[in-house]
């Protein structure tokens, strides 16, 4: 009778390798700089911080499992642009980066990031430091006050209803409940 009980571990054991080989294949894994990463979202994980209202939704966010010591940047978010890098990376794709290091700091934990240019160029690591976090937080007080000082309250116009009406956040935004002009 003892061996029954030994052939039925050994049944439940490859069961559930066979289960966790399909779980595995189900995840999509690609490489990136040199390392095997999981995919967590490619332009469809919408992230929201409610303390600041900063909400984005980053091109990449990669999962390196490896990661496990404390501190450890889990994951990798990387922003894909189109245009062709000749080594100059503007203050803004930096600033926007920085924008979904934070988003993704706070909603899932350490993360670095990357820009990629449709070239081939990678540039990062680029990580959040508090220095980043402070500057990310000034220029969200400045977009708003801007934002309060150019158009009356509720109404975009021009090339800000233009960029509202083709943004795929426009749903999530809360700047997007506005009434939005014709854009001439």
């Amino acid at each position: 009778m003892p061996a029954a009980g030994v052939v039925l571990g050994i049944a439940a054991l490859v069961v559930a390798l066979l289960v966790l080989s399909v779980l595995e294949r189900r995840s999509r894994w690609v490489c990136f700089n040199g390392r095997r990463l999981r995919l967590v979202a490619a332009d469809s994980a919408v992230l929201e911080d409610p303390k600041t209202g900063l909400v984005g939704k980053p091109d990449v966010i990669l999962e390196d499992p490896g990661a496990k010591d404390p501190g450890a940047k889990r994951y990798i978010v990387v922003e894909r642009k189109s245009r062709s890098c000749a080594g100059v990376v503007h203050e803004a794709e930096i600033m926007q980066l920085m924008a979904y290091l934070y988003l993704v700091t706070v909603s899932m934990g350490p993360c670095e990031g990357y820009i990629e240019y449709g070239n081939g160029h990678v540039h990062g690591p680029f990580e959040l430091d508090e220095a980043a976090v402070r500057r990310l937080l000034e220029a969200l007080r400045d977009i708003r006050r801007l934002r309060q000082d150019i158009s009356p309250p509720g109404v975009l116009t021009g090339a800000a209803a233009r960029r509202c009406r083709g943004c795929t956040l426009r749903e999530e935004c809360q700047i997007f409940g506005a009434t939005v002009l014709s854009a001439t």
